[in-house]
């Protein structure tokens, strides 16, 4: 270890004032230098003792910082710091200036003709949580699993170099858990949960609803994700998804069904199912038929209703509808998918948005899963109809492909009539109050 990274406790006194010292660093052996003849001070100090008065004039410290090499304090008849001084240039600073600014002063003024060796930054190596630490642990460990889970970041992230630095930064004293621990940590939290909302659901003196609908992972397994839906003791809605149950195989009519029955049972709902609601999927209609037949002659249980999705079926009736006009539906898509995927068209687009102070708007495109994405689509590209028209005026292949007059007033009258289906989808899929009494009066209004 070098001289000027050995700290020696015995030569630290009591009293040292701590405006004599760097922040945090390391003080060097070197003193502070003779005082100029004619500073101002009377006596000189004692050569046996390298201290002198401390800024205060109330006790000694130790003037040991490099600073001193180029800066010497002037004292008064009566031993007092009336000011420091800089022995290059002869700057004063009041006597109770530390050593950064007078530092700062050096390395400004006079960094170009002296050389001010470095000291050395304490470093203090914190050791990890220990048994006695275990609340601030699980403390960690919780958010840590919350911010996984609510963000859907895969369990590798606890690997990644930079979210480890993160959580350093944050807590050095933290280790992150490994993939494996963490990922069991959450299944048994869920566990915990679970068996938490089975009690919940087998105290309530109220029936429940619930929906349940098939889908397809991008990885091309297939779930069953099902929700209940009660107004608790307190005449407050709930709602929450049940389960996402993975189908292996054939999902059929009677596979759904036993899938649902033993949910039913395993969350303490045996007898407490009000009804049922599905898409109109063939095999969710079977399942419905099903579970109707289980509760009628089984369970004699005559109140239960399997119901399909109004904004379901109002979707299927708008896309049929929609193949009366899908000559000019397809023209748009055609002319949306040009802008889309030229990068040149994009740019000329937001240019001319600057131009005009607009909000750059990029056009959309429809998706045949996705309810009234088709009206969606043609509503922003009316409102886009301006910045199309220059667009088309200076790129003139585009002239074929876009709209005449004609067309744009068919796709007028299409938003008219689609923005109603897109009101009542939008009714209809509301979840945060029961929607089964709109269903006549909207159909209604539509028609």
């Amino acid at each position: 270890m070098s001289k000027n990274e050995h700290i020696d406790l015995e030569d630290i006194e009591d009293d040292v004032d701590i405006d004599d010292f760097d922040d945090n660093v390391i003080p060097d052996d070197s003193t502070e230098p003779s005082v100029p003849e004619g500073s101002g001070r009377t006596t000189e100090p004692s050569t046996e003792d390298s201290t002198s008065l401390g800024n205060n004039g109330k006790g000694k410290g130790k003037t040991t910082s490099a600073v001193w090499e180029y800066m010497y304090k002037k004292y008064d008849d009566t031993e007092q710091v009336v000011a420091i001084i800089c022995n290059l240039c002869k700057k004063e600073y009041g006597p109770k200036t530390s050593t950064r600014p007078l530092m700062d002063h050096i390395n400004k003024e006079h960094k170009r003709n002296i050389s001010i060796k470095q000291q050395t930054r304490l470093s203090f190596i914190q050791k990890s949580y220990g048994k006695v630490d275990t609340v601030r642990v699980k403390d960690c460990l919780d958010v840590t699993i919350d911010f996984i889970v609510r963000s859907q970041m895969p369990f590798s992230i606890v690997d990644s170099s930079w979210f480890k630095k993160l959580c350093s930064v944050l807590d050095q004293r933290y280790v992150l858990p490994s993939r494996q621990y963490l990922q069991q940590q959450i299944l048994n939290r869920f566990a915990n949960h679970r068996s938490l909302v089975a009690d919940e659901l087998g105290r309530l003196s109220t029936k429940v609803s619930l929906t349940a609908d098939v889908w397809t992972s991008i990885t091309n397994q297939a779930y069953l994700g099902v929700t209940v839906h009660y107004i608790d003791d307190e005449w407050n809605m709930q709602h929450y998804l049940l389960d996402l149950i993975h189908f292996e195989h054939h999902h059929t009519g009677t596979r759904t069904k036993e899938k649902l029955l033993q949910l039913i049972d395993e969350m303490n709902l045996n007898g407490k199912v009000l009804s049922l609601t599905t898409d109109n999927d063939a095999t969710m209609v079977l399942c419905g038929k099903h579970m109707t037949n289980e509760f009628g002659i089984v369970w004699n249980d005559s109140e239960f209703q399997h119901y399909q999705c109004a904004a379901h079926v109002l979707n299927i009736a708008i896309s049929h509808g929609m193949q009366l006009r899908v000559r000019i539906i397809d023209k748009v898509r055609t002319f949306v998918n040009k802008i889309r995927h030229s990068t040149v068209l994009c740019d000329a687009l937001r240019s001319y948005c600057k131009v005009i102070k607009k909000d750059y708007l990029k056009p959309d495109l429809d998706v045949a899963t996705r309810w009234n994405s088709t009206f969606l689509m043609l509503e922003k590209f009316k409102r886009m109809r301006e910045e199309l028209d220059f667009l088309v005026c200076s790129n003139k292949h585009l002239e074929t492909a876009y709209l005449n007059d004609d067309e744009w007033e068919q796709v007028r009258s299409m938003i008219v009539l689609l923005e109603l289906m897109y009101k009542a989808t939008k009714i209809f899929s509301s979840s945060s109050y029961p929607t089964v009494s709109d269903i006549r009066l909207t159909f209604a209004g539509i028609l």
